[in-house]
Formats: C-alpha cells, structure tokens, sequence
C-alpha cells in the first residue's frame, strides 16, 4: 500500500521497479535480435537486408500516419480508468488500420516508385496486412501498463522475438532470402498480438461509442503528430538513404542503425513508456522537475558509455558480428552510435510534455528535429555517402539536444546546470574511455591480434576505465542510493 505522504511525489524506485521489468524483457529481446544479426548477414547479402528493412520502415511511417501514439496515450492522461473508453478507441483503431491495408495494396507500385524500390511492391503488399497488428499490439500494451501489468508485457515481448528469431533462422536457411525477414515480423507481431490480447482481456466492441472517443480526439491528433514528425526523424534518414544510394547502402545503414538502437531502445524506450503515466500522476511542476533530470542521468549512465564503447571499435565489431560483406557499415555505425548517445538526456522530456499536454509544443520541437536531422543526413549523403550520412546524423543531433533543453528546463524551471552536469560528465567520461579503448584496440592489432580477440580485450578495459571515473566523479550520487537501499530495507 503506498505511503499517504508518497502520493503526488515522484518516486524513483517505483518507477525503476515498474521499468526493471520492461527493461529485462527488452534487453533480452533485443540481444535476441542482436544474436541474430550476425547469423543473417551471414545468410542474407546487404540489398536483401535493404528491400526489407526499408519497406518495413515505410510500413511503420503508415502506422504512425494512422494514429500510432494517438489514442492509446489520450486514456492513459484523460480516460485512464474508462474500459468502455479503451474499447471503443480500439475499435476504432482496427478500423482504421484495416483500411490503411486496404490502401497500401491497392498503390504498393506508386509506393514503391515513392521510396526508391519498385523492387519492394510485394514486400510492401506483404507487410501492409501487418497494420492492424502493429496498431493492435501498440494499443494493447499501453493498456497493459497502464494498468501496471509490466511484467505481462515483458514476458510477451520476449516469447514473441525468441519465436520471431526461430522463424527468420529457419526461413534463411530454407533459401527464402529476404522472405525470412518478412516472417519475422509477421510471427513477432502476431504473437503479441495474440498474447496481448489474452493478457489484457481488452477486445473490440460490436457497438463503439464515439462520444466516449471524440474527446481524446483533439489531444490524440497532436500526440499523432508529434509521433508523425518524430519518425520521420528515427526513420527518414533510413528511408533516404535507400532512395540515394540503393538497397545495398541503405542494407548497411540500415544494420548499423538497428545495433546502434538497441541501447536506447532497451533503456529508454521503457523509460518513456512508465513516465508518461508517473509524469501524469504528478501534480506538482518541481517533482515532475526532479523527474525529468533522474530520468535523463539514468538513462546518461548506462546508453552513452555503450554507444561510445561501439563507436571505439566499430571495425572489429562490424568485422566480426555482420561479417565480411558489411565491413562498409563499420563507419556509419560509429557515428550513428556517437549521434544516438548525443540525445540521452532526451529521454524523458518527450514524456514530460506529452503528460504536462503540451502536446502543440511537443510537435513543434519534434519538426524541428525531424528537419534537422533529415537535412543532416542529405547534407551527409552528399558529400560522403552512407558514412557521411551517419557524421551528418550525429552533427545535426547537437542542435537537437540544446533546443529541447532549452524549451524543457524553461518549461520545468530547471536550471542548465542542474540539469546538464551530470550528462556533461557522463559523456566527458565516456569519451575519455573510448578514446583509450580505441587506441588499446588498434594497438592490439597493430601486434597481429584477431578482430576477435581485439574486441574481446577491449570490453574489460572499458568497463574498467568508465567504473573508475564513475566512482570517483559521482561518489556522492552512489552513497545516497546505498542509504537509499538501505533505509528501503530497514523499513
């Protein structure tokens, strides 16, 4: 039973506790997938890995077009405890994405011309019937949460990437090419759809209300919006890069930007699924104020050290997870690594305002990021190709930082330095680690050391280097969670 004097305040270990279970299952996950990496592109060439990965990334645009986002998180701040409310919103959603299908198939060659494959028409019939349940899914694990059933949500995500995974291997090694991609994605969305379904007891109703959804309209349209223009900032660059320089650039591109992602996909995407409803529960500015430097420190802690780390042996790396016919992914990677680890401190300010329902200021700062970073990556095209496209990505990312600070620390009365000097010395100390980690690295091969035992060498020597730092430059933060833990435990 929660403490009367807890009510209303920020709590860090639930929110951590709430996160721990979505983290362990997105970890698990997404090392799945990364385990998986490396056996289909040994299976798969880059234009295989491209075509898909690309009509994949359009078929997301779709689904983010047709209300990903919208709303499922209206009930979460509005209707949160409303039943009829979700059913009749996820009927609606259905709809919606069934039409969505509709359309897709009916133009997949204009599609196609669009993003610079027509090779791509059937991926993109094929995975156009993935809508209802790319929609289905989101809406039913906001429901999930929001009902603090993570550890369901966990579990189901995992069971459905370890039987995606099963299903991609075997499909490669049946000679089924770039199909097999296709099959992961189908099965890993049907299972949590299925499961979902199951878990939440959440089902489509014969008869929506649509007055119990108008209400949500205008606040799911501008949280639609802001998710439209975010993607195309997440995905754009992926999309144009295909278009400019094939499928076998956007392939590489595009692998180096899934093992990059992986991080923040672990750490900060299952922040920012519990801080939306912890920042909404919040009714006073200075405790959503705390919560926005904790959430961006503890997501700083762990992203940006990895990220830096991959960028010091991006070669060895590349090398020996992709193989032989992606050793040309080993620059973009590095960057891209370098320009996800830039916006760490990001991840809770887009839960903060979508709570605060500053929904308007939320799509004007995700345009301006979209843009930013899209006119990075042309930029970056231009001058040196899928590497030069990850420098400009990470280039365009520092702007991107200092404006949400600026708009965020204004809005939540947070000071530069309360909110900045922990990031600051973060990535201070993971750069000083890279650095030492990469010339540990080429030392090593410069002796005749294997890619692999370079690599294997220079994961020690980096957790070893960033420990220390952390130790003596946060020694204050850590005695506070050792009473913190204590006091918890005494009670």
């Amino acid at each position: 039973m929660t403490d009367d004097s807890e009510v209303g305040r920020f709590r860090p270990h639930h929110v951590a506790k709430a996160a721990g279970w979505l983290i362990v299952g997105q970890a698990l996950s997404l090392c799945l997938k990364l385990a998986l990496v490396p056996v289909l592109t040994r299976l798969l060439n880059p234009a295989e890995f491209g075509v898909v990965t690309v009509s994949m990334a359009f078929i997301l645009f779709i689904t983010t077009l047709g209300g990903q986002g919208g709303w499922s998180a209206a009930l979460v701040v509005i209707h949160r405890h409303n039943v009829a409310a979700w059913r009749s919103a996820y009927t609606f959603t259905l709809i919606l994405a069934s039409i969505m299908t509709v359309v897709v198939c009916a133009f997949a060659h204009p599609l196609a011309a669009l993003i610079g494959m027509k090779g791509s028409v059937t991926f993109l019939r094929a995975l156009a019937f993935l809508l209802p349940l790319v929609l289905g899914t989101e809406f039913l694990s906001t429901y999930l949460i929001s009902s603090d059933r993570y550890r369901s949500d966990a579990k189901i995500g995992l069971l459905a990437e370890v039987l995606a995974a099963i299903s991609a291997i075997s499909g490669a090694l049946a000679g089924l090419g770039a199909w097999a991609l296709v099959i992961q994605q189908v099965v890993a969305y049907a299972i949590r759809f299925v499961l979902g379904t199951r878990a939440s007891g959440l089902l489509p109703t014969m008869r929506p209300d649509f007055r119990l959804v108008w209400p949500l309209t205008p606040y799911a349209a501008k949280s639609t919006a802001a998710e439209l223009v975010n993607f195309m900032g997440v995905q754009g660059p992926l999309i144009l890069v295909g278009r400019a320089l094939g499928a076998a650039g956007g392939g590489l591109y595009g692998v180096s930007n899934r093992i990059t992602s992986l991080p923040g996909d672990i750490l900060m995407q299952s922040l920012a699924r519990i801080l939306v409803p912890a920042f909404a529960s919040l009714p006073s500015g200075e405790e959503r104020a705390k919560a926005v430097v904790w959430s961006g420190t503890a997501n700083s802690f762990a992203t940006v050290p990895i990220l830096f780390g991959a960028a010091a042996v991006a070669k060895p790396l590349c090398s020996i997870v992709l193989g032989p016919a992606f050793i040309g992914a080993a620059g973009v990677l590095a960057w891209l690594a370098i320009g996800k680890a830039i916006a760490a401190p990001c991840a809770g300010f887009y839960s903060y305002l979508k709570a605060a329902n500053r929904m308007g200021l939320l799509w004007g700062l995700m345009s301006v990021r979209s843009v930013l970073l899209i006119v990075g990556t042309v930029l970056g095209i231009r001058f040196g190709g899928v590497t030069g496209a990850g420098v400009g990505y990470a280039i365009a990312m520092v702007p991107v930082l200092l404006l949400f600070c600026a708009v965020v620390f204004n809005h939540a009365e947070i000071s530069w330095r309360k909110g900045m000097s922990s990031f600051a010395l973060i990535v201070f100390g993971a750069a000083i680690m890279a650095a030492l980690v990469y010339q540990a690295s080429t030392y090593l091969l410069g002796l005749g050391w294997s890619n692999v035992a370079s690599l294997i060498s220079s994961v020690p020597i980096g957790v070893a280097i960033y420990a220390a730092f952390v130790f003596f430059a946060f020694r204050e933060e850590i005695t506070k969670l050792r009473g913190m833990r204590f006091l918890g435990g005494a009670k």
